[in-house]
């Protein structure tokens, strides 16, 4: 392998704020963090920015739609959302713990073909109380089961 001594490459890269010189109107839209974004830059490997944290904030947010629909959580011991960061610093074991503990949000997945941001789930959530993964799907859609050697049908 040949390491050059100084930088030899460039980064083609652009960020949404680099854009603006090239519009005649621009508009900006507040929004709640965790219900709007999430970044994917990272294997899991890191402490932050992940699948899984991106996951993890995906199921805290229909978790907070469940919730806002009068939906209940068995487990659950507060009434705010649930924000997803693993940004943690510390010894292995510390982050370890941290991620654990931020893994209790459990699944929790609302398929868009049922409500895109929460809509229309009060009839199917209100006043009752959920434990364990939470998968609300359509019948529209089929989830596919495995048998005992892993085969799907």
């Amino acid at each position: 392998m040949v390491k050059p001594l100084k930088p030899n490459g460039i980064k083609l890269e652009k960020f949404v704020f680099d854009v603006f010189v090239f519009s005649d109107k621009f508009a900006a839209w507040e929004v709640h963090r965790e219900a709007e974004f999430s970044p994917l830059k990272n294997s899991d490997d890191s402490p932050k920015d992940t699948p899984t944290t991106a996951r993890l904030s995906l199921y805290a947010l229909h978790r907070q739609y469940i919730k806002d629909a009068g939906g209940q959580f068995a487990e659950e011991k507060s009434e705010t959302f649930v924000s997803v960061d693993l940004k943690v610093t510390g010894n292995d074991d510390e982050k370890k713990d941290i991620a654990e503990e931020k893994c209790t949000v459990g699944i929790c997945e609302i398929s868009p073909l049922v409500s895109y941001a929460g809509e229309g789930l009060e009839e199917l959530v209100a006043g009752r109380t959920f434990s364990g993964p939470v998968i609300i799907s359509s019948p529209r859609e089929r989830i596919p089961v495995s048998d005992d050697n892993g085969n799907r049908d």
